[in-house]
């Protein structure tokens, strides 16, 4: 059996990872043999002047304290989680006995030669730097592909837990648990330039020879393509936005627009294009499928179309907070009834009147037809957009099986509560005074959710025996 083959076959446990769970994660990182690296280890490799090592050879590593550099999986046993806030602690026993938090970081960075992912040290150099100051009251577990997967050459052994950890890579930047860091910045040619003066060799697995061995930088195969051309990079991009707290620009795309703005980036191996957009897919739905309560913040006009078109697939979620500039922010309430929403409860800023008006056509559309409560809270809705709102309720009353429970409150700048009147129009959009809105969005009831998706099938042969290209070029070495 191939080892694609083998990942096909094993779908049905990818299916068990939770992505807010963290027992699951922990099952997760055990179950494939995923190697978390101590901070503590990486810190010493930067004074030391070191570069990362495979796998292979970092399980044979230690730090100046004696422990190992790659947490076990004892440890990971070890862990308690707080069963009401999540939080991740465990005990330690030097200097003193005492319980410390722990917080696992996944690395999303480009690799920058085919050999070694950072053969500048640049990437070490960051992390350690992004993450030393926590070393003084917690523990910093982190995953780095290069150091935490087994590496080529792989035995066959090697190379089954590689693929099963492939074939579900998307938990290790798709769950809640998971800080994810990325390193999007290429090593500066300054820093290059002063090691190619020094004469900088580097140990790396060199397929000629059949070992590891030092071989200076200018040898390996360099790759210089940027983060954001990158098929892997955007991808853990992707999986990393599936939370429910996200930055405006971190809002997923859906595997539509996720698979149109793929084709524009560059994959090591063409082959592992299909095997990403498929992965997407399915973490897609699995996230957002089980996603309630959603909060996007700093949403620009680029975010809300994506925004837009992801949400019809939430068809759980009972609360969406958004803040973002105001125009067009209305759109999302049809969006959020078509996803299945029945009854609403809306609170929202800055609503002009043409949105009201805009509002009320699109709720009176047949994708809407199912809505059957809406309450409206708003501070700006003058008579005009007050009167298309009721007349799209009147409207639906008269010619639909079931009337709609429609309620518009407005709230006076004092914040007490009245019935519309007229007030001082809003700013014009873009004016650089006009402050960002907030809507706030309940759903206290929802459709029958529609049967899910049948699993993703992975391809056969998906990508060369040596992939996944994590960082863009390829977790790997091949034959020079």
């Amino acid at each position: 059996m191939s080892a694609a083959q083998e990942a096909q076959g094993d779908e049905s446990e990818s299916d068990s990872y939770d992505l807010a769970e963290p027992r699951s994660l922990i099952a997760f990182l055990s179950d494939v043999d995923v190697r978390l690296v101590r901070l503590e280890y990486l810190i010493e490799l930067r004074e030391s002047g070191r570069v990362l090592p495979r796998r292979q050879e970092a399980e044979k590593e230690r730090t100046a304290s004696g422990q190992p550099a790659l947490v076990g999986v004892d440890e990971l046993k070890d862990v308690m989680i707080d069963g009401v806030t999540a939080h991740m602690s465990t005990m330690v026993r030097s200097p003193s006995p005492m319980r410390v938090t722990v917080h696992i970081v996944s690395v999303s960075h480009v690799w920058e030669s085919m050999q070694h992912p950072d053969p500048w040290r640049f990437q070490l150099d960051h992390i350690v730097d992004a993450y030393r100051p926590k070393q003084l009251d917690s523990l910093v577990w982190i995953f780095l592909d290069f150091v935490s997967l087994h590496q080529y050459r792989r035995d066959p052994d090697q190379e089954s837990l590689f693929r099963r950890a492939l074939k579900d890579m998307h938990v290790l930047y798709a769950h809640e648990a998971i800080k994810v860091h990325r390193i999007e910045e290429l090593t500066p040619q300054s820093v290059r330039d002063g090691c190619v003066a020094g004469s900088s060799r580097i140990p790396v697995y060199w397929d000629a020879e059949q070992t590891v061995m030092d071989i200076p930088i200018w040898e390996l195969k360099l790759n210089f393509t940027p983060y954001a051309a990158r098929g892997w990079c955007q991808a853990e991009r992707q999986w990393a936005a599936l939370r429910a707290s996200l930055k405006g620009a971190s809002v997923p795309l859906p595997p539509e627009m996720f698979r149109s703005q793929m084709r524009q980036l560059k994959f090591t191996h063409q082959d592992d294009s299909e095997t990403v957009f498929e992965l997407q897919k399915k973490v897609f739905h699995q996230k957002v499928s089980s996603t309630t309560r959603l909060l996007v913040e700093d949403l620009d006009a680029e975010g809300l179309a994506v925004l837009l078109a992801a949400l019809p697939s939430y068809h759980k979620l009972q609360e969406l907070v958004v803040n973002a500039l105001p125009e067009h922010v209305w759109k999302l309430v049809p969006t959020v009834v078509e996803s299945g929403a029945r009854e609403l409860q809306v609170e929202c800023e800055s609503l002009r009147d043409e949105d009201a008006v805009a509002l009320a056509a699109d709720l009176s559309k047949e994708a809407c037809a199912h809505l059957e409560q809406l309450h409206l809270k708003c501070a700006t809705i003058g008579e005009l957009g007050s009167n298309a709102l009721r007349h799209m309720s009147a409207h639906r009353g008269a010619t639909s099986r079931s009337a709609l429970d429609f309620a518009l409150t407005v709230a006076d700048r004092a914040g007490q509560e009245a019935e519309h009147a007229e007030r001082a129009p809003p700013a014009p959009l873009g004016h650089p005074g006009q402050p960002r809105a907030t809507l706030r969005v309940l759903v206290s009831k929802r459709k029958r959710p529609q049967r899910p998706d049948p699993p993703m099938q992975v391809p056969a042969e998906s990508g060369h025996a040596d992939s996944p290209s994590f960082g863009g070029v390829s977790a790997l070495v091949e034959p020079q």
